[in-house]
């Protein structure tokens, strides 16, 4: 591998050395069964193993010799957990805390309301002003119109747009309040209270 691997290894009553993986951690060695290589990740160097035959290490069930390994076993049970898992000391508020979310309930969701609220003006108003949602021009008015209503449901409202007909969402309108049109030749009746004397027409051969 063209460098040295300084390691401080136990020492076993064992056949054949064990290399354990903290040491090709530690080294960046790979071991390929398929190619039988170990390869060094830092050089990109790769060597060939020899494929030998070994009998038994001599590992074998604690339970299979005596009852008092597993009654040691039993009696201390977290030698037989990952360091990781061991309980570590909590604090009160941390056990307070666990049991109280512990004993929380699913709350199912708030059923929404059918009807969405219209304002009375939009429910009666037969010329409606539509937002526009597009992206325009500065100093462009927001909104368009005034159409007239042809039909109308809960949430969209059908106008007529030119020579067109449109359906359009009912969040983009806006009621419209429009001055009633002056017809030529015809006075409203607060101009007819204000002078009776003009209203009156004068009889033939009246005095």
């Amino acid at each position: 591998m063209r460098r040295d691997f300084t390691w401080t290894f136990t020492v076993a009553n064992v056949k054949v050395p064990i290399l354990g993986a903290d040491f090709l951690a530690h080294y960046a060695l790979a071991v390929h069964m398929n190619p039988r290589t170990l390869s060094d990740t830092t050089t990109n160097l790769r060597v060939l193993g020899t494929l030998t035959r070994q009998g038994s290490t001599g590992i074998s069930v604690a339970t299979c010799h005596g009852g008092e390994y597993l009654d040691l076993l039993t009696q201390f049970t977290d030698i037989t957990l990952p360091l990781q898992t061991f309980s570590k000391p909590t604090s009160p508020f941390v056990e307070e805390l666990r049991h109280k979310m512990a004993r929380l309930k699913y709350a199912t969701p708030r059923q929404q309301p059918v009807n969405s609220y219209i304002p009375q003006h939009l429910r009666d108003c037969k010329f409606v002003f539509v937002r526009n949602d597009a992206v325009s021009r500065p100093l462009t008015p927001a909104y368009q119109g005034p159409f007239h209503v042809l039909r109308r449901t809960d949430k969209h409202l059908t106008i007529k747009r030119a020579n067109s007909t449109d359906t359009i969402a009912i969040h983009r309108t806006k009621p419209a309040f429009l001055e009633k049109r002056h017809v030529p030749g015809r006075r409203s009746t607060a101009d007819i209270k204000r002078n009776p004397s003009d209203s009156c027409a004068a009889r033939p051969g009246g005095q």
